[in-house]
């Protein structure tokens, strides 16, 4: 504003002044569009809300979340976004459960097993061995699920067996 000369700048010791170089319409003389300005005012707040509403979803993809924005259809999850990633994680972790689950009842003897036996015995199966979410706390907690949906029961020697009237 400063170079086209409308206002001139001078700095201050303490504070900044503006002072007008030109006379300033007096407010009565001028004419407001009230319709585009409350048009404006609403797209501006619609914006902010789905910028909001972008940051906060924690369920669609992001480049799904911004097609529907652009009125695009038939868009598939990108794969590489936050939520996608973190869909990957859950399910990953959902396989990983199904199959320690199989695997767990699968090797367990009439007798029971003890707990570290287990984990050695897992660890010696090729397909839990080299799986990213096996660790012992899997192991544990998905033992431990066994327990209260009554597939396994854990006796007082800390023994881990089947349930044999479930199926």
């Amino acid at each position: 504003m400063h170079k086209h000369k409308i206002v001139s700048y001078r700095a201050a010791r303490q504070l900044p002044q503006l002072a007008f170089v030109q006379a300033r319409a007096d407010a009565r003389d001028m004419i407001f569009d009230t319709e585009l300005i409350n048009f404006l005012r609403d797209v501006r707040q619609t914006n902010a809300s789905n910028i909001g509403k972008y940051t906060r979803n924690e369920q669609i993809c992001r480049s799904q979340t911004l097609s529907a924005y652009f009125d695009e259809t038939d868009t598939r999850p990108c794969g590489v976004c936050d939520i996608c990633i973190a869909h990957k994680k859950a399910q990953s972790a959902a396989n990983t459960q199904v199959l320690l689950r199989d695997l767990v009842l699968a090797v367990l003897p009439p007798e029971g097993i003890g707990i570290e036996d287990l984990v050695r015995q897992m660890r010696k199966n090729p397909d839990i061995a080299q799986h990213p979410n096996f660790d012992e706390t899997s192991l544990v907690n998905t033992v431990r699920l066994l327990a209260d949906h009554g597939w396994v029961r854990l006796d007082a020697d800390r023994r881990i067996s089947r349930v044999v009237d479930k199926s």
